[in-house]
């Protein structure tokens, strides 16, 4: 498995948010730390493996993140799932939508 440099910190934060999908309700939040967008796939497709897909939704919000995880947000929204983005990263690279 990968390991970091002992000095490294975490480049990406996410929060996954689980939703009932009758209700809308959350069901269960979980922040998550990865080194690299490919370890951050593989956490949150591994927190995804705990819930029924016909019975929530999940939600993934990349404001903690120090640039923008681009890998990420492509493979997540090809499969349905809603990413949510701050209007500027610490680095200067702008969201999705930022105001024009």
């Amino acid at each position: 498995m990968f390991r970091p440099k002992p000095d490294e910190e975490p480049q990406y934060r996410l929060e996954l948010h689980f939703h009932d999908r009758q209700t809308g309700k959350l069901i269960e939040k979980k922040k998550v730390e990865a080194y690299s967008q490919g370890q951050a796939l593989f956490v949150i497709w591994r927190e995804c493996m705990r819930f029924d897909p016909k019975k929530t939704y999940l939600v993934v919000i990349t404001d903690g993140c120090k640039r923008r995880p681009l890998f990420i947000i492509k493979n997540l929204r090809s499969r349905g799932i809603q990413v949510a983005e701050p209007q500027e990263y610490p680095n200067g690279q702008k969201g999705a939508f930022p105001p024009s």
